[in-house]
């Protein structure tokens, strides 16, 4: 065999390993979303209430002056929950038209919860996950901790990232 085929053969495997050790599944998306939607949750500027449980938190100083279209009074939370700026304006909109901006909504006869009425086919046990897909991945415990607003925004955050915008019939609504 040609001696430059095998140091190529060779820098490829090397590269494809390096590639696999590396691998990151909250931002390897495989395509199904924009590069500008693979982003880490911004916490800058968060700091717990006091004596607060779960997911109580104030902001220390404002993150998000957003003046677009959508459910504005949630935009600081949405950046707090990992949706960067490229996508907010999605995200907002989205929400809008999901629960009109109410974060105790629940439609679709019981099944959609929350700001972004997320399904509850994300947290329904399946043959593939027994213990429901956000249970395996450490998100909540059941269906009803997504009418939390930080819940359910970083759950959709992580949806929208891995799985894409599709996931919302709204999605085709959004202007902009």
């Amino acid at each position: 065999m040609n001696p430059i085929a095998i140091i190529v053969a060779a820098a490829s495997a090397v590269m494809g390993l390096g590639i696999m050790a590396t691998s990151n599944p909250e931002t390897d998306t495989a395509g199904l979303v924009s590069e500008s939607t693979v982003y880490s949750p911004l916490t800058v500027g968060l700091e717990p209430l006091p004596e607060a449980s779960g997911s109580d938190y104030s902001v220390v100083s404002p993150q998000v002056q957003y003046t677009g279209p959508g459910c504005r009074e949630w935009a600081d939370l949405a950046v707090r929950s990992g949706f960067v700026l490229d996508d907010l304006w999605i995200a907002l909109q989205v929400m809008e038209l999901e629960s009109m901006c109410l974060p105790d909504a629940v439609g679709d006869n019981g099944q959609s919860y929350g700001l972004m009425q997320i399904n509850s086919f994300w947290c329904t046990p399946s043959t593939y996950w027994p213990r429901g897909y956000l249970q395996t991945n450490g998100f909540l415990d059941e269906c009803q901790q997504l009418l939390d607003p930080a819940t359910n925004l970083y759950v959709a955050w992580h949806i929208a990232t891995n799985h894409g915008w599709e996931n919302w019939s709204t999605y085709e609504r959004v202007v902009g």
